[in-house]
């Protein structure tokens, strides 16, 4: 049977273009922060929805 998760546990695999300058940055968080691309990617998208709201 399979597993039951919450909405907030699935992932997605999605395909998309970055630019290089992006991939790099990308690159660079991962090394400093130790955290992998998607959390990268989901810590930007949470930064832009807090910064969206205060305007």
């Amino acid at each position: 049977m399979p597993k039951l998760m919450k909405m907030s546990e699935v992932r997605v695999a999605k395909s998309f273009r970055i630019s290089p300058k992006t991939l790099e940055t990308i690159e660079s968080l991962k090394e400093k922060e130790g955290v992998s691309q998607a959390k990268i990617i989901d810590m930007a998208i949470e930064l832009l929805e807090k910064r969206i709201m205060k305007s």
